[in-house]
């Protein structure tokens, strides 16, 4: 039976679990590969990466075939044997930390790749000056006319609908002055309390926000975003690639 290590896009409930969005299963291939093509997970893929994390178990076979031989050598004395088994531990976990380390550095200059290309600006060749703030103009004044906090919010929904990427990122550029603009509309939204208000105020502009994100970026960007989080996932649950190495020393303790 073979698995296959996947990063969760969105949340499903899949053959009686639940699996969440931003994190990191392994499933059996199939299962996998189903997930991938519908598009709700990613297949994590690093040769680099990977190779470290065989590395560390290639190492912890080759201890354990050693300290078996040194057991078996009826010509050691029991302290002999102890011995050279800790002389191994200490060799052993020097391997392992320097596979960390390569581990972690391979790991932060992929981070630092996706990143760069996640937050890239490049301009169209069609730029039009006149046309962005204008669109945006447009942007600010229906949020200002608005008679509510839900009707700002609509009225900018609208406008991403069929918005130019250029304009977007104008949009975007100006986010704190629509933030306060949206902020301001939202003091007279009635709520249960205060709380509640600013509940849905934060939740509301959020995803606005992600809306803007979204729809000024190209597709190698929406891509490279979703690669640095699948990083960012594996650094947070998976950085340590010492397991096996610890399983083993707390065999031998």
């Amino acid at each position: 039976m073979s698995f296959k290590d996947i990063y969760m896009l969105e949340s499903v409930s899949d053959r009686g679990t639940r699996k969440s969005t931003g994190l990191i299963y392994s499933e059996e291939t199939h299962v996998a590969d189903e997930l991938i093509s519908e598009g709700k997970a990613k297949e994590i893929n690093y040769p680099s990466l990977k190779s470290h994390e065989e590395s560390v178990v290639t190492a912890v076979s080759e201890f354990e075939v050693r300290v078996t031989a040194i057991n078996d050598n009826y010509r050691l004395s029991p302290e002999g044997k102890a011995e050279k088994i800790t002389l191994l531990k200490e060799e052993l976990k020097e391997k392992v930390n320097g596979f960390q380390e390569k581990f972690s550095h391979d790991l932060n200059v992929l981070k630092q790749a996706a990143k760069k290309t996640a937050t890239s600006i490049d301009l169209d060749n069609s730029y039009n000056a006149d046309k962005v703030r204008q669109t945006v103009g447009i942007v600010k004044t229906e949020i200002s006319m608005a008679s509510s906090f839900t009707q700002a919010i609509e009225s900018i929904n609208e406008q991403l609908t069929n918005i130019e990427r250029d304009s977007a990122l104008e949009l975007l550029s100006q986010f704190s002055e629509i933030k306060s603009m949206l902020e301001s509309k939202g003091e007279k939204m009635q709520a249960r309390s205060d709380s509640a208000r600013t509940v849905t105020i934060n939740g509301a502009i959020r995803s606005t926000y992600e809306a803007i994100k979204e729809a000024a970026s190209n597709e190698n960007q929406r891509n490279a975003n979703v690669e640095y989080k699948m990083l960012e996932a594996i650094e947070q649950y998976r950085g340590d690639i010492r397991g096996p190495y610890d399983r083993i020393v707390r065999k031998y303790k």
